[in-house]
């Protein structure tokens, strides 16, 4: 089940791309778009598979499942065993802890979402060449795809918004900056350590 979790995504970004040249279409604008998006779709999906690996800060936090001192604002995984830089949430589709990776979950739904969106401007484009073979199976797929995909984004970046991670918004932890600031540090993925000091993220890791 684990490696059908792992391989599942990787088919996913895979399909987008080929989402457009299914349609046959050879529209420049289309071309570009969507060559763009799909190189940004598949990066920010290994970044999210991939994340940078953390050195352990002058911190004195002690996981006792972990047994070792973790950085601050870490919390232990129940599915990984492992404690994970800001963590929010596991996430199933992914089969990866989301932390200090969340601005790439953000933007791989953006990006996945336009893939879509030009999968769908593409095949009613096609329309005028009778394609209908075309629309009646990518159309479902594609509109299921972005609504959940939109969901998702919009509840993530909300909940974002407060600059908090899903276990500091259940204890009520505070390190909101405003709304403007929090999206500003989240897009560039820096870690804030506590109300008064934002830390790159990069500068701790390995």
């Amino acid at each position: 089940m684990r490696s059908i979790l792992i391989i599942f995504p990787g088919a996913i970004c895979t399909l987008f791309p080929i989402i457009f040249y299914l349609t046959k279409h050879n529209n420049k604008v289309l071309v570009l778009l969507t060559s763009y998006f799909s190189f940004l779709t598949i990066f920010h999906f290994i970044k999210i598979k991939f994340p940078f690996s953390f050195k352990i800060p002058n911190s004195d936090i002690f996981c006792q499942i972990c047994d070792a001192f973790k950085p601050q604002r870490s919390h232990h995984c129940k599915v990984c065993n492992k404690c994970t830089p800001f963590f929010d949430h596991h996430c199933h589709f992914m089969n990866q802890c989301i932390g200090t990776n969340l601005h790439h979950l953000i933007f791989f739904m953006f990006s996945a979402d336009i893939m879509c969106i030009l999968g769908i401007i593409s095949t009613l484009l096609n329309l005028i060449n009778f394609e209908w073979v075309v629309f009646i199976m990518l159309m479902p797929v594609l509109c299921f795809v972005i609504l959940s995909l939109s969901a998702f984004l919009v509840y993530q970046v909300y909940t974002s918004s407060d600059g908090k991670n899903e276990v500091e918004r259940l204890t009520n932890m505070k390190f909101n900056i405003s709304i403007k600031r929090n999206f500003w540090f989240l897009t560039r993925g820096l870690l804030p350590l506590n109300t008064n000091s934002w830390q790159d993220a990069s500068q701790i890791q390995d």
